[in-house]
């Protein structure tokens, strides 16, 4: 999160006179720690909420700006989260704030839920706002061995999909730019794309709950305004 406010306020504080697009795909794949600076749990804080508080801080820039396009890279890993997460509060004394918001593909599903919440929000107002699956793509993202001893074989077992069976960083990177480029996406907004379409058969049922996505955003929102 320190990194979110830093970066919106570059940003706002440089770019002053237009932003154009907005692509949130920094990420963890790989605990190294149970949990960020402010105690959010390491997967919630980097992949989402990190993102979500960048987003915040630059949306009127993005207005500013219109047309202009918010693009948050998420993952297919979303349909492997079964339920909801709760999103009560908890005993915010313990080590890890908001426990139940664990997991990458938790944070993937939150991706995708937020850039649903934003296209309804900034319907209008000339910026979109969509998600995308960029493939598997052969990154760095799982180099470090995960804290969870239990974890070291689903990890390795992935290590060696990705190695060979994934794209290169550069094709990943042509999916994206495309999102962020592609004239016929100009007004497309709200949806989720995988393989350079529009892919809603491939979202899972937690990932077109709207009435989470909103509850999700009053928290995301609550806990950024302690942070500012």
């Amino acid at each position: 999160m320190e990194f979110g406010k830093d970066i919106g306020r570059r940003i706002t504080g440089v770019w002053k006179s237009r932003l154009d697009i907005l692509i949130n795909n920094a990420g963890i794949g790989v605990k190294v720690k149970e949990c960020t600076k402010q105690n959010f749990d390491l997967y919630f804080g980097v992949n989402y909420l990190g993102h979500f508080l960048l987003t915040y801080l630059l949306l009127d820039l993005l207005k500013k700006s219109a047309p202009s396009r918010i693009i948050n890279v998420s993952s297919h890993a979303h349909i492997f989260v079964k339920r909801l997460p709760s999103l009560e509060r908890g005993d915010l004394s313990g080590k890890v704030k908001y426990p139940q918001l664990s997991g990458y593909a938790t944070s993937k599903l939150a991706n995708i839920l937020h850039a649903q919440i934003l296209a309804k929000k900034l319907k209008g107002t000339g910026v979109t706002a969509n998600s995308l699956h960029p493939g598997m793509v052969k990154t760095e993202i799982l180099k470090n061995n995960p804290i969870n001893s239990k974890e070291l074989l689903r990890i390795e077992i992935y290590r060696l999909l990705f190695k060979y069976m994934g794209r290169s960083a550069k094709d990943g990177a042509k999916v994206v730019i495309h999102m962020a480029v592609d004239k016929s996406l100009e007004n497309v907004s709200g949806q989720y794309f995988e393989n350079l379409s529009i892919s809603s058969g491939n979202l899972s049922r937690l990932a077109k709950d709207l009435n989470f996505a909103k509850n999700l955003w009053d928290i995301s929102l609550e806990l950024c305004n302690a942070e500012l």
